[in-house]
């Protein structure tokens, strides 16, 4: 985690490149994130597709960049 915010850039720069090879082929991209947080008590997995694009966080950039491939039509 020296380099958390570099490596979500780095995410990100990857992310844009295989979905330009993948442009046009109809082929799909999936991208993952974990994260370990969640609410006491709730035994439910989440399945939101939402996300504050303002947020803070450098992770954040992998969404972005994957929305952006969605919104190409990747």
């Amino acid at each position: 985690f020296s380099r958390f915010a570099e490596n979500c850039e780095k995410d990100k720069r990857v992310i844009a490149a295989l979905g330009a090879a993948l442009a046009g082929s109809d082929r799909p991209l999936v991208i993952t994130s974990g994260v370990g947080m969640g609410s006491p008590g709730h035994r439910e997995l989440a399945i939101e597709d939402v996300f504050n694009p303002s947020h803070p966080n450098p992770r954040i950039a992998s969404e972005l960049a994957g929305n952006a491939l969605l919104d190409a039509g990747v």
